[in-house]
């Protein structure tokens, strides 16, 4: 662990002493967030400090909502409730997540190498001068 991690959770375990979820929490998503602590340090954080466990899934969602990179579409929806065609699936039908709550979104097909169009022109015609040479190594030795 780094040493802004280290410091980042002290300050958290400092301000969250005798505090109620309402304040523990924030922290807790603040760091995640910022990529300061893991879902699993804060669930561990949440735990250790309320006595009551957080799901991984319910800090997930509570991550997912307050993440002000995850663009804002008309009437609040995420893009994933309005297009969740663009976005990968389980076997079960659920979101693939990431470990901050927002579904992955499908990769597209990577294609080959990007060839300069001499080069293409040259790929294209090979199988028929391969196919012209054979008809005359064919006929040469008949």
């Amino acid at each position: 662990m780094l040493l802004v991690e280290t410091e980042f959770i002290t300050k958290i375990l400092v301000l969250s002493s005798g505090y109620i979820t309402s304040v523990i929490v924030p922290l807790v998503v603040e760091g995640i967030l910022g990529k300061k602590l893991s879902l699993q340090e804060g669930i561990d954080i949440i735990k250790a400090r309320v006595g009551k466990p957080l799901s991984r899934e319910g800090l997930r969602k509570i991550v997912a909502e307050r993440d002000t990179s995850v663009p804002q579409l008309k009437d609040n929806k995420k893009d994933w409730e309005i297009n969740p065609d663009n976005y990968e699936r389980n076997e079960d039908g659920s979101f693939v997540l990431r470990t901050n709550g927002i579904p992955v979104r499908k990769k597209r097909p990577k294609s080959g190498h990007n060839f300069h169009s001499a080069v293409k022109a040259k790929q294209a015609y090979a199988p028929l001068i391969r196919l012209v040479y054979q008809k005359i190594e064919y006929f040469r030795y008949r």
